[in-house]
């Protein structure tokens, strides 16, 4: 946890209280598995409201914490094209069902993308304007 540098205890705006560890549980089987919140209910005993404040707040902890990584991911360089290439072929390797959906979205031309962009740039081609 210290690594991560998620505190010890969570506490969103409504004053739910969760350990670190029990949230950082709580946002991995969310990221991990694609369920509902009403489905993760009976596995943590909290309300989906409650899941989803978790959920935000630690997200919202571990991006003030580490968003310097992620704002610029061209300068990181232990994560080039051939790197996300190898992620996502081994992704495949284990049953993916497409062998490159990961590597088109993040790369453009050899250059990583920002995910908002990708976003702004879907959301845009769905109203007929193009980018």
């Amino acid at each position: 946890m210290a690594v991560l540098r998620i505190p010890s205890e969570i506490v969103t705006i409504t004053r739910n209280k969760v350990d670190g560890l029990t949230a950082l549980c709580i946002l991995l089987r969310r990221l991990a598995y694609p369920n509902r919140l009403c489905d993760m209910v009976p596995m943590f005993h909290l309300s989906t409201q409650s899941l989803s404040q978790i959920i935000n707040k630690l997200i919202s902890v571990i991006m003030e914490e580490h968003a310097v990584l992620l704002n610029n991911l061209n300068s990181l360089q232990w994560f080039n094209r051939e790197k996300l290439e190898y992620y996502a072929q081994a992704i495949h390797n284990k049953g993916a069902p497409m062998n490159n959906c990961w590597v088109s979205s993040m790369v453009q031309q050899g250059k990583f993308v920002d995910p908002l962009k990708i976003k702004k740039s879907i959301i845009q081609d769905t109203k007929g304007i193009t980018a």
